[in-house]
């Protein structure tokens, strides 16, 4: 995720956290993050950028299991995907960009991104157990 200090300093960013329930001891969120900036005459907010993120706690540290953002610094604005753990699913690289022709605004790409990662965690999740050998 972006560096804390640099994100909640500014003054349109915002943070959501959603907790994922399930029966097992491991607890999981997904981590909204994202800025907006007003845009016309009437004030209308947009998002600009984002970074959205599945976590895990693993003995008492939150890892990142997949994250999807379009920041790094304000000149790189394009979708991708960061794969800390490489997991198979996603292919072996680390950071992976996004072709989505549909989902051009970041607006829609972060909505892509809620839907992938509420859709597919448990699938990330067992990928993440075998990957580290755990299973």
């Amino acid at each position: 995720m972006p560096n804390p200090e640099e994100w909640y300093n500014h003054p349109d960013a915002s943070e959501i956290i959603y907790p994922l329930f399930e029966t097992e001891l491991t607890e999981k969120r997904i981590r909204i993050r994202f800025r907006t900036k007003s845009v016309g005459k009437k004030g209308k907010k947009d998002i600009q950028i984002f970074s959205v993120g599945l976590e895990m706690n693993i003995k008492g540290n939150w890892a990142d299991l997949v994250r999807h953002c379009n920041h790094h610094s304000e000149s790189t604005e394009q979708f991708h995907t960061h794969n800390k753990y490489k997991l198979p699913c996603l292919g072996n690289k680390t950071k992976i960009t996004m072709k989505l022709p549909k989902k051009k605004t970041p607006a829609s790409q972060m909505r892509w991104a809620i839907k992938d990662i509420k859709n597919n965690y448990s699938f990330y999740r067992k990928e993440f157990f075998r990957s580290q050998q755990i299973i």
